[in-house]
């Protein structure tokens, strides 16, 4: 978890202990599972979880903006016919999901 998350939660619900920093799902939810941490997770993560009954929401609601994010290539190397298929997916998506504004 970024610090900035971290330190934001912390504010909200106050000081956590022990504080453990990791992007790995499955430690994450074993941790849960196990103990008495908290984690800010995404609702795609927790809604199989919580339907399952293995983990439990907190009333808690972080407003998280992401920034801008890019698809990064090998300069000088041609793309294969998948990546580009999947290149043009996701660029589809995103237009979908995240519109652009006029900017003019």
């Amino acid at each position: 978890m970024s610090s900035g998350i971290l330190a934001d939660v912390q504010q909200r619900v106050g000081q956590p202990a022990p504080v453990v920093e990791t992007s790995a799902l499955p430690v994450i939810t074993s941790l849960l599972r196990i103990s008495d941490m908290v984690a800010p997770l995404p609702s795609e993560v927790m809604n199989t979880y919580v339907e399952k009954a293995m983990l439990v929401r907190l009333p808690v609601r972080l407003e998280l903006r992401l920034g801008a994010a890019g698809i990064v290539t090998r300069g000088g190397v041609e793309l294969s016919p998948a990546a580009i298929a999947l290149f043009d997916e996701l660029r589809a998506v995103a237009s979908k999901l995240y519109p652009r504004q006029d900017r003019r």
